[in-house]
């Protein structure tokens, strides 16, 4: 079964819905004809939303209990385009995740180097001191014996 669009929506004719809801065309019409379920009249024929029509119908059981689905319209083509927009986009963000980690760990490779390198100046600059230190002392001690 195809269905007639309107916007993106798929619209069900009179006998479409009949159909899926296993009722009389003319019990549907009167539904319409009473308010009890819109539609929208275009020339002789009706447009009805399957959403509204299940809401006052229900959706006719099959032979093995199961509900019959809709036939897949080419109009399910705006779901496939929206689901590959979802699944490019899904992919862009997991290699920018990715950038993100590639990035964090450079700087935490950067962070762990400087401060190796910061620990290094400092022992070296406290060696020297040190040293100094104790040369000074030596030449106070040696000054003093002389």
């Amino acid at each position: 079964m195809s269905g007639n669009t309107v916007g993106e929506r798929i619209m069900l004719s009179l006998g479409q819905a009949a159909k899926q809801t296993g009722t009389a065309k003319s019990t549907i019409h009167r539904a319409i004809k009473s308010g009890r379920l819109s539609a929208q009249k275009e020339g002789n024929s009706y447009n009805i939303d399957p959403a509204e029509l299940f809401r006052v119908f229900p959706v006719k059981r099959s032979a093995t209990g199961g509900e019959e689905q809709l036939a897949t319209p080419k109009e399910n083509s705006v779901v496939q385009i929206e689901l590959e927009v979802l699944r490019e986009r899904t992919t862009q963000l997991e290699k920018q995740l990715a950038d993100a980690h590639s990035q964090r760990d450079q700087w935490q490779e950067q962070a762990t180097r400087a401060q190796v390198l910061l620990e290094y100046q400092t022992k070296e600059v406290s060696k020297n001191w040190l040293e100094k230190v104790i040369e000074a002392v030596r030449k106070g001690k040696g000054g003093a014996r002389s």
